[in-house]
């Protein structure tokens, strides 16, 4: 079996991105993925990657849910506040994001959107040409259309599988949805693993031998703690980072997905 542990959410503020080199300097974490919309924060996680030698490990997560964007269009659409920011957890409106940004003109602003963020990503100097987003953000029907040109067109290799949880609790009117979204996500021609989840979901899902499992962490220092701070369907999930490693370890091989190329 094989295992890829990511650390979400770099570049979010200044105590993630701590917590986040710590975990990747010391092995607990394999790769992490990177906001690029975050202003000072964003630099402060490429110049942290680049002065620790991890640059080679960063992939994009891609964010439409928080922060300002890099682009103009899209502060038009319903992804964004009055005030011209995203809004905060927009994966919880899918049905109603659905229904506002269907048309033509709102697809290409988020395309817009999404393509300022990965020239961003390309100009830091990464080159995991991998992706995955902030609050789950592609799993948005109008979001894919916008984002799967874009990939061919700078030969990302990879994306994030849906979590398998998000069509189990309090999400049972969407299961279809996700269902659907899934099966175009592996019709495509990018590698998408079989599975993604926090820890405490991959330690309780039926598991192969053959297969590739993505567990993402949200590291974060509490109290002088490092904990992943990942919720789960069970409720409040927080384990230390350490912890969290050697669990996975008694799974399987830790690699990133770079292994693909």
């Amino acid at each position: 079996m094989r295992i890829i542990i990511n650390a979400d959410d770099f570049g979010r503020e200044d105590s993630r991105n701590t917590a986040i080199n710590y975990s990747m300097i010391n092995g607990y974490c394999s790769q992490a993925s990177i906001m690029v919309n975050m202003n000072d924060f964003t630099d402060e996680a490429v110049k942290l990657s680049k002065d620790n030698g991890y640059q080679d490990k960063v992939c994009l997560h891609l964010n439409l849910t928080l922060g300002k964007p890099l682009s103009k269009k899209i502060t038009g659409t319903s992804l964004c506040d009055k005030n011209g920011f995203f809004k905060f957890n927009c994966v919880n409106e899918v049905l109603k994001t659905l229904k506002h940004n269907m048309r033509l003109k709102d697809i290409l602003a988020i395309r817009e959107e999404c393509e300022a963020q990965i020239k961003k990503y390309l100009d830091y100097g990464f080159k995991q040409k991998h992706i995955d987003s902030h609050n789950w953000i592609h799993l948005h029907l109008p979001v894919w259309i916008a984002l799967h040109p874009l990939l061919k067109k700078y030969k990302f290799r990879s994306i994030r599988p849906i979590r398998p949880n998000l069509m189990k609790t309090g999400r049972k009117k969407l299961r279809i949805y996700y269902n659907i979204m899934n099966f175009i996500f592996k019709l495509s021609k990018y590698h998408v693993n079989n599975y993604s989840s926090n820890c405490e979901e991959f330690i309780d899902c039926n598991k192969s031998d053959n297969d590739v499992y993505e567990i993402f962490t949200h590291p974060k220092i509490v109290n002088g703690i490092l904990l992943d701070c990942s919720d789960s369907y069970k409720g409040n999930a927080y384990k230390e980072m350490n912890e969290v490693y050697n669990e996975l370890l008694k799974y399987g091989t830790i690699l990133r997905y770079d292994c693909f190329k």
